[in-house]
């Protein structure tokens, strides 16, 4: 459950950056979308591959959507729009729960 999710959630990070760049030309968007999504793409990669290595994974994975929970939820909060910080924070605190659930559930 936890990897299919984190491949939607980076999936849908890189691709709301593209759709902020070719609609906005903003490059911001395209580069912080890009570094975010593969941190999560490599945290679930080290998470799910690396025995040894899944506490390091679940903690880039932790890291990184904890943050963009935080600063999807401050954006929301200031602008009062949804899109796209409030769906940024839906995203990253359920990569939270779940990441919570993993660790509480499967030791």
């Amino acid at each position: 459950m936890l990897t299919v999710f984190t491949n939607i959630y980076f999936s849908f990070l890189f691709t709301g950056g593209m759709i902020g760049f070719l609609k906005r030309g903003s490059i911001i968007s395209i580069v912080m979308s890009t570094v975010f999504a593969l941190l999560l793409a490599g945290g679930i990669y080290v998470f799910d591959t690396q025995p040894e290595w899944a506490q390091v994974g679940w903690w880039v994975l932790m890291g990184t959507s904890s943050f963009l929970s935080l600063f999807g939820g401050i954006r929301w909060f200031k602008t009062g729009k949804f899109m796209p910080s409030g769906i940024i924070f839906l995203f990253s605190l359920a990569e939270v729960d779940l990441l919570w659930l993993n660790l509480f559930i499967m030791g």
